[in-house]
């Protein structure tokens, strides 16, 4: 059984860990948040050790697709930040 997927078209395909509830530029993202702590990613969200293990190993392989990913991510939150002012997106 495969350990990453694919959602979305070709145009906009984001690889994900099968069987979690994030895409694996939202897995990186947090481990990044979380100091690059494996064992804090664990205990902040819903995913595994192998889960995270394996996003990171995704990451390592593809790091380009990856980090294009979570700056495109990031330029669409502040372009619905100065939009719609009236809701609150955190940084």
């Amino acid at each position: 059984m495969p350990a990453i997927g694919f959602k979305g078209s070709n145009a906009r395909r984001r690889a994900w860990v099968i069987g979690a509830s994030l895409d694996v530029w939202e897995i990186i993202e947090s481990y990044r948040s979380f100091g690059e702590s494996v064992e804090r990613v664990v205990e902040e969200t819903d995913l595994s050790e192998r889960q995270v293990r394996l996003a990171l190993s995704y990451y390592e392989r593809f790091p380009e697709e990856i980090d294009e990913r979570i700056v495109e991510e990031e330029e669409t939150a502040k372009l619905y930040a100065t939009r719609f002012p009236r809701f609150v997106f955190s940084e």
